[in-house]
């Protein structure tokens, strides 16, 4: 769907759907797939967004530690952007 919107809402929809996304960890039988979807996402996506997957993926702390939530983390640390790099460093300090 987000790849189907048009330049000017892109970065909205891409917003909305990392939130719907967060949501879905919530219920145990989707947090799989929205872990998939999440670090399908930090791959091209921008730093606002990384920032904000990042956080949300935090709070979920059952699934953090998972080899899908740490791949997120390691994107994060990986990243070139200073404030997802920090972000990504305090979460996994924080762990």
């Amino acid at each position: 769907f987000v790849l189907s919107v048009d330049g000017d809402y892109h970065s909205d929809a891409l917003s909305y759907a990392v939130a719907a996304l967060a949501e879905l960890l919530r219920a145990q039988s989707y947090a799989t797939v929205a872990l998939e979807r999440l670090s399908y996402l930090m791959i091209n996506a921008d730093s606002y967004t990384k920032v904000k997957i990042l956080r949300k993926v935090s709070k979920a702390t059952k699934y953090i530690k998972t080899d899908l939530g740490q791949y997120i983390l390691q994107n994060g640390r990986t990243n070139n952007h200073y404030f997802v790099k920090k972000l990504a460093n305090e979460i996994t300090e924080s762990i």
